[in-house]
């Protein structure tokens, strides 16, 4: 009875997610009556069909994708910041987990214990593309989406390193004045977190080539003098982590 008990407990919270997450959809912005995660997901599984990001932002679909983002402007920018700030939820996982016991086929369907085993999984992949597609969005953007920056600033501060990368990846795409991106980029120049302080350094190159030159970038990352013939003032696609 204890087991059953707690399997509807679980079950309705399952349900009960599901359910604000789909009432949510309706406050979405939309181009052309398509919602803004359908472009996103369209322009990631677009870009994922090549390796060179310029022969992906040649691709038809990927043009429309960009057009619709930017009829959108500052409307997705309060959606693209729950993406980029979603984190993977410790009770997903141990459902996840509870899930795989052998005893739960004793009290649930096989089905249903699919369903929770897929739905839970997916759920956490979506967040990591999340991540990916709002960084991409934000690229897109640029300025339209600088109702962002106070919020990306705090969160290159903030005490998770996968946050604090997000945080300033997205922030070079949305292009910032030098004054505001570059305090936060060079307080990662020395983050704890080494993979940080190479994609600051990465960021800095694409958008301040000369105080990448200042700050003596190539020789404290000298594997990224490669990016030295290939600076330029704008940022990365954001839909690959360096």
């Amino acid at each position: 009875m204890k087991r059953l008990r707690t399997a509807a407990i679980i079950l309705g919270v399952v349900l009960a997610a599901a359910l604000l997450a789909y009432t949510g959809t309706d406050r979405e912005p939309a181009c052309h009556k398509i919602l803004l995660s359908e472009w996103l997901r369209r322009a990631q599984t677009t870009a994922d069909k090549y390796r060179d990001p310029k022969e992906a932002d040649a691709d038809p679909v990927l043009i429309d994708c960009k057009a619709a983002i930017h009829e959108m402007g500052a409307k997705a920018v309060p959606f693209l910041l729950d993406d980029l700030q979603r984190q993977n939820s410790t009770l997903k996982a141990r459902v996840v987990a509870w899930s795989r016991r052998p005893g739960v086929a004793r009290v649930l369907p096989a089905r249903i214990v699919t369903w929770l085993q897929d739905l839970m999984l997916r759920d956490l992949i979506d967040t990591a593309l999340g991540h990916r597609r709002a960084i991409w969005a934000f690229n897109v953007l640029g300025p339209q989406a600088a109702s962002a920056d106070p919020v990306l600033l705090k969160l290159t501060s903030d005490t998770n390193s996968e946050k604090r990368f997000w945080a300033l990846a997205a922030l070079a795409g949305t292009r910032p004045p030098k004054e505001v991106f570059m305090p936060a980029a060079t307080r990662q120049l020395t983050d704890p977190d080494s993979s940080l302080q190479v994609a600051a350094a990465i960021r800095i190159i694409e958008l301040y080539p000369a105080e990448a030159e200042a700050l003596n970038l190539y020789q404290t990352f000298p594997h990224l003098l490669y990016l030295r013939a290939k600076a330029v003032a704008s940022p990365a696609s954001g839909l690959r982590r360096p």
